[in-house]
């Protein structure tokens, strides 16, 4: 599954897709700075350095606001420093002066079908093609 951000900055647009394999192991940071996976260019300095974050929990994506000084709302609800919301398709994020659009794409089976992780912790749905769990690395399938 996928989200993908569509911004304009100066009447350029701009758009970065973020997939679960993307945040299995880490959220994606939202920001100006060059570390973040998905770099915001504000001129006017509106976006943090490091603005927000999006993780998955239970198969929804999520963000988290980061800054402590700038503005993060998620579909006109103000968030503070720490809070989460989830992202849902259509919903607006608004990073300081800078709004973004979530779209929202679910898992693409390409008419398989998708498989619970066997590990106990995880149970997420995984692609059976891959030999090993995304999120946990967990071998999926193994030959005797």
């Amino acid at each position: 599954m996928e989200i993908t951000l569509h911004w304009e900055i100066n009447g350029l647009p701009a758009q970065q897709t973020i997939t679960d394999f993307d945040v299995a192991r880490q959220p994606v940071c939202l920001g100006r700075s060059r570390n973040c996976q998905v770099i915001i260019s504000d001129p006017n300095s509106s976006v943090s350095r490091r603005h927000a974050e999006i993780f998955l929990q239970d198969n929804t994506f999520h963000l988290r606001s980061l800054s402590q000084n700038s503005v993060t709302y998620v579909n006109n609800r103000r968030l503070d420093h720490n809070q989460i919301a989830p992202l849902k398709s259509g919903y607006l994020v608004r990073l300081g002066r800078v709004t973004l659009q979530v779209g929202y794409r679910p898992p693409e089976t390409n008419g398989k079908f998708m498989i619970n992780c066997p590990h106990p912790a995880c149970d997420r749905l995984v692609n059976p093609a891959l030999d090993q769990c995304p999120w946990d690395g967990t071998v999926l399938f193994w030959e005797s």
